[in-house]
C-alpha cells in the first residue's frame, strides 16, 4: 500500500468536498481512503504533441464523528453522499470516533489490512477540526 497522491485541481475539489461535508455534521476527521481519476487522451493530425487531461471522478472517505447525534451511521453516509453529489460521486464510511478507536485497539480488520504501517501514513487527512478552524 502506499500514500494516496493526487494533482492540485483534485485536492481543491476534495477541499470543496470537505466544506460540503463540514457543512451536514459536526465532525473529528476526513480521511480519503481512495480516489478515482480518470484519463483521457487526444491524437489528431493538427495537434503536436497529443493532448492529455485527468480528473477526479470519485472518491472513497472515512468521516470520524464524535457522536451520531441518534442517527445510525447509514443515515450519515447518505445524507453526506447525497449533499456532495452534484459535485462529485462520494462514498462514506462513517463512524463515532471513540468506536474507531475501539476497533483500532481491537484489531480490526481495516487495522491488519496495513500491517503495522501508520494508519494515518496511509490516508490523506482532508479535515480535521484544528486544522479547519485555524
Amino acid at each position: 500500500m502506499k500514500p494516496v497522491n493526487l494533482n492540485p485541481e483534485a485536492l481543491e475539489q476534495l477541499q470543496q468536498v470537505a466544506a460540503i461535508i463540514v457543512k451536514q455534521a459536526s465532525l473529528d476527521k476526513i480521511w480519503l481512503l481512495g480516489s478515482t481519476v480518470q484519463h483521457q487522451h487526444y491524437e489528431s493530425i493538427f495537434h503536436d504533441p497529443a493532448a492529455s487531461q485527468q480528473w477526479l471522478s470519485g472518491c472513497t472517505l472515512l468521516i470520524l464523528l464524535p457522536e451520531l447525534a441518534h442517527k445510525e451511521p447509514h443515515q450519515w453516509q447518505d445524507q453526506i453522499e447525497q449533499h456532495c453529489s452534484p459535485l462529485l460521486h462520494v462514498t462514506t464510511l462513517v463512524q463515532a470516533s471513540a468506536t474507531f478507536i475501539e476497533w483500532l485497539r481491537a484489531g480490526h480488520p481495516l487495522r491488519c489490512a496495513y500491517g503495522n504501517r501508520d494508519l494515518c501514513y496511509m490516508m490523506r487527512e482532508l479535515f480535521t477540526t484544528k486544522l479547519y478552524l485555524r
